[in-house]
């Protein structure tokens, strides 16, 4: 029993993703990299794409999603507000708070 247990931690060790070997193809050198085009490699990179095309599409949604309410939030909140103070007596008001904060 103890050694069936053995046995199988072993296996599952050593077992590889299905598609680690289609990865060292393409990294590995480009020679290879034509294999990548057999009909056989090819087929089963198209089921591949047709289990997870959803979940890209749905994730590249999200992520554009963000980007773009970020972006709003930021025009939104920050658009109109300028980061120097535009008339005389503001920038003696950040003048004389400069100085005390150096003066401290």
């Amino acid at each position: 029993m103890v050694g069936e247990e053995a046995e199988r931690e072993d296996d599952e060790k050593r077992a590889l993703p299905e598609t680690e070997a289609l990865w060292y193809l393409s990294n590995a050198s480009k020679e290879h990299r034509s294999l990548l085009k057999h009909p056989v490699i090819a087929s089963f990179l198209w089921l591949k794409w047709q289990r997870i095309r959803t979940l890209f599409y749905v994730n590249m949604f999200l992520y554009l999603a963000f980007v773009v309410l970020l972006t709003a939030f930021i025009f939104v909140r920050f658009g109109g507000y300028s980061v120097q103070p535009t008339d005389v007596e503001s920038k003696r008001e950040v003048g004389k708070v400069i100085k005390s904060q150096v003066s401290i």
